[in-house]
């Protein structure tokens, strides 16, 4: 029986000789100019987000604006632009904030389009949770709203592509299209149809053949390792093979269960979702997945307490006042405040809010979802599927026993140091997916992944010829 390593190599830093590199103006059309302005290229190593950058700083320059070019590690683009500190919301370049933004879109599932534009623009999802344009248009909220209840009818099409011209005309952006992902592999490598889903919506090794022993290498640092923590591509590079989630994508864009049985049963108004788990998946560390791990798993995602990148994004399908039930017929509730990025858990009596969703562990192989409405429009979201917009499902028993405010700094995250789960010593993230986390070098930027053995879905895959 072979046994195959995953290498995930994070690179940073390859083409500057400091944190900052700058480019100097290339021509001014007039001796004062128009405005000041600094571009941000993140990703230092991305030599195509550096060419385009110098492009258009350059037709701004022609033009008579003073445009320059800084190019950032992904670290320093989250910290200053994509998940700034409060005080720095808003503000510019020289003030702490940020002026304009190179950075990559990706394709993803049908429902990607929805779901996309609502996480990105709608303007309750304000920062630090999300919209980081800072955009409130009323005309914008409301065709959101239209769609997101409406789904894939005719009417939510047409309310999709309405808003899309009201985004076109208002928002200071445009958008460069590749139509042809860009990604050199060893001609060794089948990727089973996997070309452009495995680079863009994130990698897939189980669906890498032809070799035992891969090696991945990224332009971007490593950030963090716990999933509802990162907001990276780059990161997805290691944790999408230690993780599974109730389904996944497979290369045509079709929602396939993995952990879930099958999919799940909906209420006739749209309400309740009801999921049945497959038995007999088990963590790296031996342990069972249960109900009580997926509900674990949404609170994780949906608590700002826990440095979620996707709290605004599932709190709006769901709701922002989530009563928790658990297997030992306790139950919690999380009250989530999208304006001010706050997450109060366990709630107390005084603080609510009206949209309320329970998410239930029904019995040990069982869970109930029931959402609140979206909007103003008194319907649910059409188009709810969180188990399919990376919910990774995360250990209950390994994390419930750490606070909220430790999880970023905590082993299981950052891949150094060690921590006990299950009488065994891990450094690093455990989950149920199809590898395990072996350790991680931050002097090199290496990770190293192996072959989880008792993989749920093994035999299936190595029956087809891969994983």
């Amino acid at each position: 029986m072979k046994t195959k390593s995953i290498f995930a190599i994070a690179i940073a830093g390859m083409m500057v000789i400091s944190m900052f590199a700058f480019v100097q103006p290339l021509v001014l059309s007039a001796d004062q100019p128009l405005f000041k302005m600094t571009l941000v290229a993140p990703g230092s190593a991305n030599l195509l987000r550096r060419q385009w950058g110098l492009i258009i700083a350059n037709s701004f320059q022609s033009v008579g604006i003073d445009a320059r070019v800084v190019f950032l590690g992904w670290g320093s683009v989250y910290d200053r632009i994509l998940t700034p500190p409060p005080e720095n919301i808003g503000k510019t370049w020289d003030e702490g904030g940020w002026d304009a933004l190179f950075i990559g879109w990706t394709p993803g599932s049908p429902s990607t389009p929805f779901s996309g534009t609502f996480q990105i623009y709608y303007s309750k999802n304000l920062p630090p949770n999300s919209n980081y344009f800072l955009w409130v248009n009323a005309t914008s909220d409301r065709y959101i709203e239209e769609f997101m209840t409406k789904g894939y009818t005719p009417e939510g099409i047409q309310a999709f592509k309405n808003w899309q011209m009201v985004q076109y005309e208002d928002v200071p952006a445009s958008q460069i299209f590749f139509s042809q992902a860009v990604f050199t592999a060893d001609s060794a490598l089948n990727f089973h149809g996997y070309e452009w889903i495995f680079d863009n919506i994130g990698p897939t090794p189980q669906f890498l053949t032809g070799r035992n022993d891969v090696v991945l290498a990224t332009t971007g640092e490593l950030l963090d390792l716990c999933p509802p923590l990162s907001n990276s591509w780059y990161d997805t590079e290691v944790f999408n093979a230690v993780f599974d989630s109730m389904y996944y994508l497979d290369s045509n864009y079709e929602t396939q269960p993995a952990l879930a049985l099958d999919h799940p049963t909906v209420s006739a108004d749209g309400r309740i979702y009801t999921y049945q788990l497959r038995p007999g998946v088990y963590f790296h560390d031996g342990v069972e997945v249960t109900a009580d791990d997926v509900v674990f798993s949404f609170l994780a995602y949906l608590n700002p307490q826990s440095g979620s990148q996707q709290s605004a994004y599932e709190a709006g399908y769901i709701g922002e006042d989530v009563t928790f039930k658990w297997l030992n017929g306790t139950s919690t509730r999380l009250v989530i405040d999208l304006e001010n990025g706050v997450g109060y858990y366990p709630a107390p009596d005084d603080v609510s809010n009206p949209r309320k969703a329970t998410i239930e562990a029904v019995d040990k192989y069982t869970v109930r979802i029931t959402i609140a409405d979206f909007g103003g429009l008194g319907k649910p979201a059409a188009t709810f599927h969180p188990e399919g917009d990376g919910v990774a499902i995360l250990p209950k028993h390994v994390l419930e026993g750490v606070p909220f405010e430790d999880w970023k700094e905590h082993p299981f995250n950052k891949g150094t140091g060690t921590y006990v789960a299950n009488g065994q010593t891990f450094s690093g993230p455990i989950g149920c997916g199809p590898y395990k986390f072996v350790s991680y070098d931050p002097v090199r930027a290496i990770v190293t992944l192996e072959k989880f053995n008792n993989y749920w879905n093994k035999a299936n895959l190595e029956s087809q010829g891969l994983y």
